[in-house]
């Protein structure tokens, strides 16, 4: 089994404090200087050669360390799925986040058991989930028959 450890971080604009970009990492300096030498249209990158021009830097804060083994137990919680909570968490609280997430329609909206706050599960991410178990599950079962163990 291996141990990783990944952060989840966000990136502030410095002239008013606004969260622009949540991201996740195993390097936080790498990840930071590759975003300030990024030189693409996507509307984050602009942003960020705006402050650029200005004498200006976005801030980088880690907001939460993940740590998680391959493979997997029932227990692991994915650095995926944390990234994914402060996005929509962020956007929730009116955060201006470049994230793509930001712009995606909620595809089904899913009540907690008490009918309370709407939670938004992904349909692919469901799928994804699906799939994994039901893998896991085949090879649980092809270990149990290759070991002749008695049912």
């Amino acid at each position: 089994m291996s141990d990783f450890t990944e952060h989840i971080y966000k990136l502030t604009d410095p002239r008013d404090e606004s969260i622009r970009y949540v991201g996740r990492t195993s390097d936080i300096q790498a990840r930071y200087y590759a975003h300030l030498a990024a030189k693409s249209q996507k509307e984050k990158d602009i942003w960020i050669r705006e402050l650029h021009d200005l004498g200006l830097k976005p801030i980088m804060t880690v907001i939460e360390t993940v740590r998680y083994s391959i493979p997997a137990d029932a227990y692991t919680v994915s650095p995926s799925d944390r990234e994914t909570f402060w996005i929509r968490w962020l956007i929730e609280q009116g955060q201006p986040l470049f994230n793509k997430m930001q712009r995606e329609q909620k595809q089904n909206i899913i009540f907690d058991r008490y009918g309370n706050k709407p939670l938004e599960i992904e349909v692919a991410q469901l799928r994804d989930e699906n799939k994994r178990l039901r893998e896991i599950i085949q090879k649980v079962t092809h270990l149990l028959n290759s070991e002749n163990i008695p049912a």
